[in-house]
């Protein structure tokens, strides 16, 4: 699955997505066994295949058994979500304007059909509002 969005230089990173098993349930905290890895691809870069971050994100702090419906659903262009990724921190990596970036989220132990969930989102980098 990927998931092509614009986010704002100088703000945090946070993916919010729906997403469904191959039974088109929605995806819960216990259908993910392991971890879920972050990895950073920087495609601007002289080595856009290797991670420029990576980190861990702890699956009962992202994964939600019920649908949300807060402010991240309305800001992401939802109606629902079951996925918030921890933020990535501007002071951890900063995403710079005009750059390209493949962001994954693999979900260990999530198993799709074949192996693990994989979230790949291409983040297109917008500049910031100055004032």
């Amino acid at each position: 699955m990927t998931i092509k969005l614009e986010h704002t230089e100088g703000e945090d990173f946070t993916l919010v997505a729906y997403l469904v098993r191959r039974d088109n349930d929605p995806l819960e905290q216990g259908d993910v066994t392991g971890n879920i890895t972050v990895n950073v691809y920087d495609l601007e870069s002289s080595t856009p295949t290797t991670a420029a971050f990576t980190s861990t994100d702890i699956v009962a702090n992202t994964v939600f058994n019920a649908e949300q419906t807060d402010g991240y659903a309305t800001r992401a262009g939802l109606t629902r979500y079951n996925f918030r990724a921890e933020p990535i921190a501007v002071s951890d990596y900063a995403l710079k304007t005009g750059g390209r970036y493949l962001v994954d989220y693999i979900f260990g132990g999530a198993d799709v059909g074949g192996g693990d969930l994989v979230v790949h989102a291409s983040v297109s980098v917008v500049g910031g509002l100055s004032g």
